[in-house]
């Protein structure tokens, strides 16, 4: 996005250079006060961090950076994106009174700038100001625990233009139509099987299966979703649930069932397939973020309550290690892994061992599914040994 260099502020003395952004306009200088573009997600104001703290974009010391800030009308989302500016390293969404957002950036973690963005849907404005700034090395003396955590019963649910915007944007439209072009070239046995879509979002899945000849039922845990789903596909059985605590009783048993892009957002990822595994007789179609790992671990990630997230501020990702151990395990006898990933750039990565869930500002996925019939298809290769 274009972008100016700003008359000098006090500001900068602990932020760095200061830009302002597209249709963004200082209102005032004493607080800051900032008018963002209309348009939602627009970049309005950053500040670059002192070079004499970075080498080749890396911080050079553990970092403290406080900001004071209201927002006068709209909601603001404040964070550090990576040197290329694809990605948040950090980000919150402020809206309201006068609030305090801290930062602790480790030794190591390679950033951008601290931006400040438009946030509000609805093609309004958001006013926010700046009160105070502090940026800081941390002391080595002091004594530094690694832990940033935001308390999320202390934050708002983010205006994100409601379920049909969240999965409807450009990015959504991309991976998806990625990962129905792997579903069609995997060639699995789907012609005429009851498929449950569980995590089904607002349907987006559902024409696939249905030009199959498939019967689905499709689970979320938002109602609003739900809502959305039976409102563009009005013949299908849909119910709102927990795929952590589903009642198999009441859902019946399924020849296939779909989970893309659920279980990162999980805390109990494990309760979860245990649960699915019940209801499934044949295939489990599953893909997933991702940690590059290869011991069975997961990493607890601390999620926004934006629609798209987690239920409870939860998620986690795990390695494809730990999926195919916890898939055996709940009683899949047969675990794949894709032997060409989905056509899209978080698929598309080499395994380095690192315990990432990102690289170069993009989320890890891969695809898997679990069978408990063998299965020899050119699209999978198999990862328990027999």
């Amino acid at each position: 996005m274009a972008s100016r260099k700003a008359a000098p502020s006090p500001l900068t003395e602990h932020l760095g250079q200061q830009i302002v952004h597209d249709e963004a306009k200082i209102l005032s200088v004493d607080p800051l006060t900032v008018s963002t573009s209309p348009l939602q997600w627009s970049y309005a104001l950053s500040y670059k961090p002192n070079p004499e703290l970075l080498a080749d974009d890396a911080l050079t010391v553990n970092l403290r950076c406080v900001v004071d800030v209201s927002v006068v009308g709209g909601q603001v989302g404040i964070g550090w994106t990576n040197p290329e500016d694809t990605a948040f390293v950090d980000e919150r969404f402020v809206a309201g009174e006068r609030r305090r957002v801290a930062f602790v950036l480790r030794s190591g973690t390679r950033l951008g700038r601290l931006m400040f963005r438009n946030v509000a849907s609805g093609g309004t404005p958001s006013v926010f100001s700046i009160h105070d700034a502090r940026s800081a090395p941390v002391e080595s003396q002091e004594r530094s625990y690694p832990v940033e955590i935001r308390n999320l019963p202390q934050q708002k649910m983010p205006d994100d233009g409601g379920t049909r915007i969240v999965f409807d944007t450009d990015a959504a439209r991309t991976i998806n139509a990625a990962r129905i072009n792997w579903l069609e070239r995997a060639n699995l046995p789907l012609a005429g099987r009851r498929v449950l879509d569980v995590g089904c979002g607002i349907g987006h899945f559902i024409p696939f299966y249905l030009s199959r000849g498939c019967t689905v039922v499709a689970v979320d845990g938002r109602a609003e979703n739900i809502d959305e789903l039976r409102r563009r596909h009005p013949g299908i059985e849909a119910h709102v649930a927990d795929a952590q605590e589903l009642d198999a009783p009441e859902l019946g048993v399924f020849d296939v069932i779909h989970c893309f892009g659920l279980l990162y957002h999980l805390d109990s990822p494990v309760a979860a397939l245990r649960r699915l595994s019940a209801i499934c007789d044949r295939l489990l179609i599953l893909e997933t973020m991702v940690c590059d790992s290869m011991e069975p671990l997961a990493v607890l990630v601390d999620e926004t309550k934006a629609a798209s997230q987690a239920m409870d501020g939860l998620g986690s990702r795990p390695s494809p290690a730990f999926i195919a151990l916890a898939l055996n395990r709940v009683g899949f006898d047969f675990v794949y892994g894709a032997t060409e990933p989905p056509l899209h750039p978080d698929f598309q990565f080499e395994w380095k061992n690192t315990r990432e869930t990102t690289r170069d500002g993009v989320p890890l996925r891969c695809v898997m599914v679990a069978s408990k019939v063998p299965l020899d298809l050119a699209a999978l290769t198999p990862l328990v040994e027999p």
